[in-house]
């Protein structure tokens, strides 16, 4: 008994070690946060700010919402429940963040809601999450990494975050039994495939150790191998964590380290110091790093500047100090001892499994059951335009030791066509079969930003299982100008130059109404792909619509690398002659001022953007991101907006439906057959 009381108050020790130092790290590094990369370290050696619970910080903020995914849904949660719940109770839109938040607006589904129109899925976002999956299964990094990947891939999929998320996650899970740094590393760099940037950066931080080099040299080193100009940039900051703790020679010095170190400051400290609160335990932890912070948990209000929300209320409130959160904790981890064992002991069986490194596809969405497991894969894109259609492959794969005969069948919205062959088949047991769909909108009216078909199967002798929905997004269609390069003035003029299609010849709405406007594209989301349209100096014009069901206030976020313009409705709203840092986010404000507030006007508003790019530029982008408009002033992230419709022109009005999805009589008569609601 007295050896179980032991093991019970280590146990203990670790998982509040971990919540501490993950709390000093964080709150050392918060203020120093940056948004973009710079060459130079910091020099602290302590607290820019200090207050009682820390800085709030969503890094261990969003991990209280998957306790209470844990508590309230189980061990057994899905990729959907996590989307769900980000959904009820996390405000946070900055960059992936407010990004896949709109895709699951639109419908989308996990992993291709943290994968489709998202610049950030290489970003700082999932890494920062990972202690809750490693405390629930200390000693199991194995199962603390396949936790992990559902958290990972709601927001990031497809991207080198995903990864960091799995070293962070195995290298703390180890950590509960092991110590040895070197072989935590080795743990880690296991759940690393060898083409990954993130193993390439935290190989360079060892490499650099080995040698003896400074840690300048280090970081050097470090921004060599993974260079980026986002700060948030995953596999730089996962490097600079290795760096800090191999070059700390304690708590406070690793700490440091790895906050002057830059780029996304919060985000490394708090890393470090769980991973030393884990292998030292909270008894190890200098307390004074630890006593001025106490034992709270600050948290961002969502009333107050847009955090947090529904949390602190209710039946299940999110713990009020750290000793509640480690209490809460253990729970969770004695349900993963009684059903998965003990903690492994041996090195082997704590380095990654060979199917943990072959990731499923982003764009592939699971539909798991107990009688048959159905798949989606969009095959890169979500995207569906009209006209052109969209060709998706199902699966379907039965875990019975029998063969089902059966019919795939589809629904489709009213006016659309599809093409499946052999809908109607047998599937062998414990085998998979896949069909391709081919889908067709046509001239549809049930055709806009979202479009949902449904699919599923249909067995005699089995009871019906529910159809599964596809989410389609309609791709924004523009009419884009030939490029123009002005003889008569310089480049840094360019801007200036007025281009036929900024003549206003007659009515926007018309299809006459601009000239020189003669090509019909489709933009991968935000991104106009100005690079492939663009590939000399030159200037560029865009024209698209919005159609909105009312008058209302919107922000517009033009993200460009050079001189850029942006007029709605014949009025030039934003003019810009700088070159700037790409970052294509819902940020409120950015360096050349082509961020802000517009009115849209019920119905049509046309957009007609400018792009310049200029012979020094080595390379030309432009997305064009729209929002709400900032709640209270605070403009570090706003909420996506996907009301107005941005899939057709005036002139196609004919064949525009309105702005609500309407199902269609064929899908409720199918509904109401089978049981959907």
């Amino acid at each position: 008994m007295d050896k179980q009381n032991t093991k019970h108050s280590k146990l203990r020790d670790s998982i509040l070690g971990c919540w501490i130092g993950k709390n000093c790290g964080g709150t050392l590094g918060a203020p120093l946060e940056i948004a973009y990369g710079q060459e130079e370290p910091f020099n602290i050696a302590w607290y820019p700010k200090i207050q009682e619970g820390g800085l709030p910080n969503d890094d261990l903020e969003i991990q209280l919402v998957w306790l209470k995914v844990l508590e309230e849904v189980g061990l057994d949660f899905t990729v959907q429940d996590l989307s769900r719940y980000w959904l009820n109770h996390i405000l946070y839109n900055p960059d992936e963040y407010g990004l896949h938040k709109r895709n699951l607006a639109l419908g989308l589904l996990p992993p291709v809601s943290g994968y489709y129109n998202n610049h950030f899925k290489d970003c700082m976002g999932c890494p920062i999450r990972s202690e809750i999956w490693a405390c629930i299964a200390p000693g199991r990094p194995r199962l603390a990494a396949r936790f992990a990947m559902r958290d990972a891939v709601v927001d990031h999929a497809g991207g080198e975050s995903v990864y960091g998320e799995l070293f962070n996650v195995a290298i703390e899970s180890a950590a509960f039994v092991i110590k040895d740094r070197a072989a935590l590393l080795e743990i880690g760099l296991s759940y690393l495939p060898p083409e990954c940037e993130t193993r390439r950066a935290v190989q360079a931080a060892i490499e650099a150790h080995r040698k003896g080099q400074t840690w300048l040299q280090a970081r050097r080193a470090v921004m060599g191998n993974s260079p980026h100009i986002n700060a948030q940039y995953s596999p730089t900051n996962i490097g600079f964590q290795v760096l800090g703790w191999l070059y700390g020679e304690n708590f406070a010095e690793a700490l440091c380290l790895t906050v002057n170190c830059g780029y996304d400051t919060d985000c490394t400290g708090a890393t470090v110091g769980a991973i030393l609160g884990i292998v030292g335990g909270a008894s190890s932890l200098p307390a004074k790093w630890t006593a001025p912070l106490g034992d709270g948990i600050a948290v961002n209000d969502w009333a107050l500047n847009r955090g947090l929300r529904n949390l602190t209320d209710g039946p299940n409130p999110i713990p009020a100090n750290l000793n509640e959160l480690t209490e809460r904790t253990l729970r969770i981890e004695g349900m993963v001892r009684a059903r998965f064992g003990e903690p492994v002991e041996d090195f082997d069986q704590m380095l990654a499994p060979a199917d943990l490194l072959m990731l499923p596809s982003p764009t592939k969405v699971f539909f798991p059951a107990d009688d048959l497991e159905l798949s989606v894969e969009y095959h890169g894109s979500p995207q569906i335009a009209r006209p052109g259609g969209k060709t998706l492959t199902l699966s379907l794969r039965n875990p019975n030791p029998v063969p089902v005969t059966g019919r795939v069948e589809v629904v489709v919205p009213a006016g659309w066509s599809y093409s499946l062959p052999e809908a109607e088949t047998t599937i062998p047991a414990c085998s998979e079969i896949e069909r391709q769909l081919c889908l067709e909108p046509g001239n549809s009216a049930a055709f806009g930003n979202r479009n949902v078909c449904w699919f599923g199967w249909r067995d005699d002798q089995r009871p019906f299982r529910s159809l599964q929905p596809i989410a389609l997004v309609g791709a924004p269609v523009w009419r884009m100008s030939k490029p123009h390069v002005p003889s008569d003035r310089p480049s840094d003029e360019w801007i200036d130059w007025v281009g036929v299609p900024e003549e206003q010849v007659g009515a926007a709405e018309d299809q006459d109404g601009r000239r020189g406007l003669n090509r019909r594209i489709y933009a991968e989301g935000f991104d106009l792909g100005l690079d492939k349209h663009l590939t000399a100096p030159g200037i560029i014009y865009f024209q698209g619509f919005l159609r909105s069901p009312r008058e209302r206030a919107i922000w517009f976020h033009l993200n460009p690398l050079g001189p850029a313009a942006v007029w709605l409705n014949g009025k030039r709203v934003f003019h810009s002659n700088l070159r700037r840092r790409f970052r294509p986010s819902l940020w409120g404000t950015d360096e050349g001022g082509l961020h802000g507030e517009v009115q849209l006007r019920e119905g049509w508003n046309e957009i007609l953007i400018k792009a310049v790019r200029l012979p020094e530029m080595d390379e030309a982008k432009l997305h064009f991101l729209f929002s709400e408009p900032p709640v209270d002033g605070f403009i570090d992230g706003f909420a996506a907006v996907t009301e107005p419709e941005w899939t057709a022109f005036p002139w196609e009005q004919s064949v525009i439906r309105g702005p609500a999805l309407r199902p269609t009589p064929e899908f409720h008569n199918h509904a109401a057959a089978v049981g959907e609601p």
